[in-house]
């Protein structure tokens, strides 16, 4: 079964391999996954939202398997594009009650991000890239 998430892209990084998740879509028709490439497409084409760098300070394990992640400090969550997210929530609501924003790093004790870019991926493969 083919699963989706869109994320941010951390500047010089692989996103299959180090990235935020910003929606967990899970499986997904190929008309909803056209319709979510548009729903992205028209966000990013409109969007004025200035990225600020986000530190991300705080360790903390998350999951069933507690894996190691950086939480980034709530006040730079407003920044996280919060209108693209509701807007993809028709596609899959949350498993949790929240959203908390964090990249998963085995090693880290915080680290200051500059995203440049937002992709959605298919089995943790780029199918499509928008800068921000």
């Amino acid at each position: 079964m083919d699963r989706y998430f869109t994320c941010f892209v951390l500047e010089n990084a692989d996103p299959t391999k180090l990235h935020m998740t910003h929606k967990y879509l899970g499986e997904q028709s190929e008309a909803a996954v056209q319709e979510i490439m548009q729903i992205c497409e028209e966000h990013f084409n409109k969007s004025t939202t200035l990225m600020p760098k986000i530190v991300f300070d705080e360790v903390d394990y998350l999951g069933e398997k507690y894996k190691r992640v950086v939480k980034c400090q709530s006040r730079l969550k407003q920044h996280l594009h919060l209108d693209l997210r509701a807007k993809l929530d028709h596609f899959r609501k949350d498993d949790y009650a929240y959203w908390l924003p964090h990249i998963t790093h085995p090693t880290s004790h915080g680290l200051v991000a500059r995203f440049s870019g937002y992709a959605l991926l298919k089995n943790g493969v780029v199918l499509k890239w928008w800068l921000v």
